[in-house]
């Protein structure tokens, strides 16, 4: 068994040790479930998910799913699998079905890592990793989206925590089979890449142990025959039944990083140390007081806790691999939710070595204090050189840091001031100067994390707009079109999927026959179409789409009086504004 350590101010009792789970459990409800369909889907990245379950409906098929009309083998379907069960539970495919599954694998996700810090130091340290987790922001806020990365986040942790319990003799030998299925399910999830990283972290950590004998004692035969009996008939299933190669969900384990196209600035390689504190904010400020622990254990002649090393190799190991990746699709903020769940378990550690009693505690707390400033220094000035170079046009990449903003460069320039004062203050040992330097400075941070997590907060509600509308301005049944972008959102609120057009060739010979033609379009575009196909084409209702910042225009081959309105739009009311039709007045909720 792990060593076992205790915070030392609150003695344990039996209602600490059924209170505090309970009250982790209350909290995680509360705030992954709670009004979890108060918004619309996210435009377009979470409502892809959805909207393959409801192909996969249409289509009866459920092995391959499809988007944009086509095959799409980005991702395994078992989010998808599980959207489905519970819109069967709940009765239809909604905002709530669509983000139960991933909300379910997050609260799972906080339970298990409270587990394993209660076995590692009790139950107060095991509330406070879950806590911990629980609370941070990216986190919570992709608990309450319907991606598969929550969903992997939970496997791939179970597999790792599994590993760790049966290392240690928590658990009887046969309980390999878990972290198995764990790898299994995690694969179905996001791909085989679940199982490079978990082998890896495992060999690196016995590595460190000097105990890579324990890998001869992982039940490998049996392990890989539970592993393909639960990924074979899925990836089997897509190659010989349907003809669809699963090699895209493979090949993405290399692609990231042999890529010679697209690749990254140099600069980029340092994404996820400007973003991984604001995803795991408010936590991040106490993960620079990590070494402070390791070097108390060393002052103290002591080993460092097993548990604490463990979390260590998980959380370093897979953020360089996300560091390394120069392919520009695979540096996301969300992408670091495997690693919350050993940040979360550091951080603990920090607090239990942060929080000390009789004299020493000044001296901790000021050594911390020296710590994050300087690191906090070196990240601020960082970031305001590549801003700088995106003032400049040195940067090959898109803005991320907002320079555009009026603000954005009087906070970029008082930034580093404020950092050098916290500095100062600290050595001369006035606190309450360093706090206050130090709150400035995190509530920039703060500013930048809501810049990041902007797109999964807003509403996305015109898409809901359009879509619940063109279902009762449109007979069911009829195929529509979208010229010159692609929504899976109004897709989804539509109900069928809207294949995208990147030009007007495949309409040429539909319009001129008797079949109905609807199809939206940008309203720049609107008056070319019109000038192409003449009375053939009449432009109806038109609609705002505030998740692109577009005006859409609804053309068909149709009477406009098919659609309710009575007269086609003039040229006049299609460069002028949003046509306040009562339909979208009522969707718009």
């Amino acid at each position: 068994m792990g060593p076992r350590i205790s915070l030392g101010y609150l003695a344990e009792s039996r209602v600490i040790r059924w209170g505090i789970p309970s009250l982790l459990l209350i909290c995680g409800l509360i705030l992954l479930f709670y009004r979890l369909d108060q918004r619309a889907l996210y435009e377009s990245g979470e409502a892809r998910y959805p909207l393959a379950v409801l192909m996969m409906e249409i289509r009866q098929n459920w092995m391959v799913p499809y988007r944009r009309g086509v095959v799409w083998m980005n991702k395994p379907p078992l989010n998808m699998w599980l959207i489905h069960l519970a819109g069967l539970i709940w009765g239809g495919i909604d905002e709530w079905t669509a983000r139960m599954p991933s909300a379910s694998a997050a609260l799972g996700t906080v339970m298990l890592t409270f587990w394993w810090g209660r076995r590692l130091g009790g139950t107060l340290f095991g509330g406070l990793a879950g806590f911990i987790l629980l609370t941070s922001g990216q986190f919570l806020i992709m608990g309450r989206t319907s991606y598969t990365d929550q969903l992997f986040a939970f496997f791939f942790t179970l597999s790792l925590v599994t590993f760790y319990a049966v290392y240690n003799g928590w658990w009887q030998e046969r309980a390999w089979w878990l972290m198995y299925v764990a790898l299994g399910l995690a694969t179905l999830a996001k791909g085989p890449v679940a199982v490079v990283l978990c082998f890896a972290v495992i060999c690196i950590y016995l590595t460190l142990e000097r105990d890579l004998s324990a890998l001869g004692r992982m039940r490998w035969i049996s392990g890989l025959i539970i592993y393909l009996a639960i990924t074979l008939p899925w990836y089997l299933g897509v190659l010989v039944w349907y003809g669809e190669s699963p090699w895209p969900g493979i090949y993405d384990i290399v692609w990231p990083y042999q890529s010679t196209k697209g690749r990254l600035p140099w600069y980029y390689y340092g994404f996820y140390l400007v973003t991984f504190p604001l995803s795991f904010a408010p936590w991040s400020l106490f993960l620079p007081g990590l070494p402070l622990v390791w070097l108390r254990y060393r002052d103290e002649g002591r080993r460092v806790p097993p548990a604490l090393l463990f979390a260590a190799t998980w959380f370093v190991l897979i953020f360089m691999v996300l560091s390394l990746a120069n392919a520009p699709h695979r540096k996301r903020p969300y992408y670091v939710l495997p690693i919350l769940p050993p940040a979360s378990i550091m951080v603990a550690y920090v607090w239990k070595y942060l929080i000390p009693t009789g004299r020493e505690c000044a001296q901790w707390f000021h050594r911390y204090l020296r710590v994050i400033c300087s690191m906090l220094l070196v990240l601020g000035t960082a970031v305001v050189i590549i801003v700088a170079m995106e003032g400049l046009g040195l940067r090959a990449a898109g803005p991320i840091f907002g320079v555009t903003q009026p603000l954005a460069p009087i906070i970029l320039t008082l930034l580093p001031v404020v950092l050098l004062l916290a500095l100062r203050e600290v050595r001369r040992r006035r606190y309450l100067q360093t706090c206050a330097a130090l709150s400035v400075a995190f509530f920039w941070f703060w500013l930048w994390a809501i810049r990041f997590y902007e797109p999964t907060w807003d509403s996305h509600r015109s898409a809901q707009v359009i879509g619940t509308s063109l279902r009762q301005l449109i007979p069911k049944g009829n195929e529509v079109w979208l010229y010159g972008l692609f929504s899976d959102s109004i897709s989804f609120y539509f109900g069928q999927d809207i294949r995208p057009l990147s030009n007007l060739g495949p309409l040429d010979r539909r319009v001129n026959e008797d079949a109905p033609l609807y199809f939206l379009a940008e309203e720049q575009a609107v008056n070319d179409v019109l000038a192409r196909y003449g009375d053939r084409i009449n432009a109806c209702t038109k609609f705002s789409y505030s998740g692109r910042k577009l005006v859409l225009v609804l053309l068909t081959n149709r009477s406009c009086s098919q659609t309710g309105q009575e007269q086609p739009l003039s040229h006049r009311q299609i460069r002028s504004g949003v046509q306040k039709d009562i339909l979208s007045e009522a969707r718009y909720i």
